[in-house]
């Protein structure tokens, strides 16, 4: 026992942990031994562990509360539920976090039907009542008076329960019970919203044919349905949402984004030929003048990408960057979109999609642009070309090595970075000359994009709206 004497020792959390683990020769000693307090953390880790004699030794020293009954819920210990509800006369009246919710986050049917039959709330649990996945549970408190259309503070419905849940079976009942399809929540949308982020094809087929409005927008980002189906790379709502006139180079959000920059960028070749046979058109610039081929060039650039994949993760949590082959080369895709996209327009810093090649240092993509007409020496507004760029980012990645170079060797930056860069040899073998070599401003490539891609000036607040472009600050 001597170790437990040890400063780096914190009885409390130890005891706290015995609780919780249902550790009761580690509870006994701890307190007999070393005289250490229980603690209100003591109680609720104790209820949630469930053992009963170590439940009973921490409400002899301490009063449970609503974090004690949620533990109770969190446990689905129906028993120790009730006993605290009992024993210590507990109102659900008194919660300051409601029961419903709590059933529904720790998915305790038990607890459920004791408040139904306590306050016979037909109403707020035929809005919860879909997480079960009980069919004939929804059916009983409709038939026995509940209202599909009553709504939370947020405007969530029954309906939207049953989408966020896939529950197509309950959807369909609600929608024959009078449920409206068009109610919103906010910042999270309409039940097309629900279904489309959900990825699930019937449930959007199910909607859509009770008419459901298919042009609007993710409340959060500005996208329309159409940009979220195409994230999720999902052919079949593409199709369907297409089909029942939704716009395919739609691009009222802020950065006038359509769809098929999404697909570019995600490296989606059969989702930006779909779309290009629905008529989407490769020749759209982005607010700041980059086109699809442009966007296509920033997947092979693992920082960016894991960046940008986070942040649709928070669109919707089916994105993980992980399930993305970022070492794959989109050549294929590069060379398609370069058959219709203008491989020499320039974006508002002037650069063109050779610039951007450059910067991500993908030498087959440059030889794909070049092959297509690219300008080998166009210049930006600094005046720089496709090599300078390259030779620049020849100096971030080799930092030092550089440095020692230029100085033992009395040589220049392009002696160095022939050696070391097949994107400065390829450039070089085509005839590109170097005009401004600068350094850039930053060693963060998100943030070299803002002096490159995008504009600086624009990007004022980072949030999900701006999807691609936000920088943690």
């Amino acid at each position: 026992m001597q170790f437990l004497k040890s400063e780096s020792f914190d009885l409390n959390e130890l005891l706290a942990n015995c609780c919780l683990n249902r550790a009761v020769n580690c509870f006994e000693l701890l307190r007999t031994e070393f005289n250490v307090e229980i603690t209100k953390k003591c109680l609720d880790n104790a209820v949630k562990g469930n053992n009963q004699y170590i439940i009973q030794e921490c409400l002899n020293e301490q009063n449970p509360d609503t974090s004690t009954i949620e533990a109770a819920i969190a446990s689905h210990d129906i028993d120790t539920f009730m006993s605290l509800i009992d024993d210590y006369n507990i109102q659900f009246s008194e919660f300051h976090m409601p029961i419903l919710p709590l059933c529904y986050d720790y998915l305790n049917l038990h607890v459920f039907l004791v408040y139904l039959l306590h306050y016979n709330d037909l109403d707020g649990c035929l809005r919860f009542s879909p997480v079960f996945h009980i069919r004939d549970l929804c059916r009983y408190l409709y038939n026995n008076g509940g209202n599909v259309l009553t709504a939370d503070p947020h405007g969530a419905t029954a309906l939207h329960t049953s989408i966020f849940e896939n529950q197509i079976d309950i959807a369909k009942d609600f929608i024959s019970y009078g449920s409206d399809i068009e109610a919103k929540v906010s910042l999270a949308g309409r039940p097309l919203n629900f279904a489309v982020s959900n990825n699930n094809t019937a449930m959007v087929e199910l909607l859509v044919s009770h008419g459901a409005n298919v042009n609007i927008n993710d409340p959060k980002n500005d996208f329309s349905l159409l940009h979220i189906a195409t994230i999720l790379k999902n052919k079949n709502i593409i199709e369907i949402l297409i089909k029942n006139s939704v716009q395919v180079n739609g691009d009222q959000n802020k950065y006038n984004l359509t769809p098929i920059f999404l697909a570019s960028l995600l490296n989606y070749k059969e989702i930006v030929q779909l779309l290009i046979s629905h008529g989407a058109r490769i020749s759209k610039t982005d607010k700041f003048g980059n086109n699809a081929v442009a966007y296509a060039l920033l997947y092979n650039n693992n920082e960016f990408m894991k960046r940008t994949l986070n942040q649709f993760h928070s669109v919707t949590k089916l994105i993980n960057y992980k399930t993305f082959d970022l070492e794959s080369n989109n050549t294929d895709l590069i060379d398609l979109l370069s058959y219709s996209a203008n491989v020499n327009g320039q974006n508002t810093h002037k650069n063109s999609p050779l610039h951007i090649a450059a910067l991500m240092s993908n030498k087959e993509n440059a030889e794909k642009l070049i092959s297509h007409g690219a300008d080998i020496n166009s210049l930006n507004k600094n005046g720089q070309t496709p090599l300078d760029i390259a030779i620049m980012r020849c100096q971030k990645d080799y930092g030092q090595d550089f440095l020692d170079f230029e100085e033992e060797n009395n040589q220049n930056s392009l002696d160095f970075c022939q050696k070391k860069s097949e994107m400065v040899a390829l450039l070089t073998l085509h005839h590109g000359y170097s005009n401004s070599i600068m350094e850039f401003k930053s060693n963060n490539i998100v943030e070299i994009m803002f002096d490159y891609f995008w504009e600086r000036r624009e990007i004022r607040k980072p949030s999900v709206t701006l999807i691609l472009v936000e920088i943690e600050q």
